[in-house]
């Protein structure tokens, strides 16, 4: 039983401490890439 209750306390830690990382990461990206989305759209629509 004490080798179980190792394993959940760890998986609870890391789960609470990467957990924002990835969710933070994931937004970051998926803003640059909108951003980068939206430029290319305004530097076309000028060269026409």
């Amino acid at each position: 039983m004490d080798d179980i209750l190792i394993i959940y306390q760890a998986t609870l830690l890391v789960l609470k401490n990467f957990l924002p990382a990835v969710i933070f990461a994931v937004f970051g990206l998926a803003y640059i890439y909108l951003d980068e989305k939206r430029d290319k759209h305004k530097k076309r629509k000028r060269s026409i």
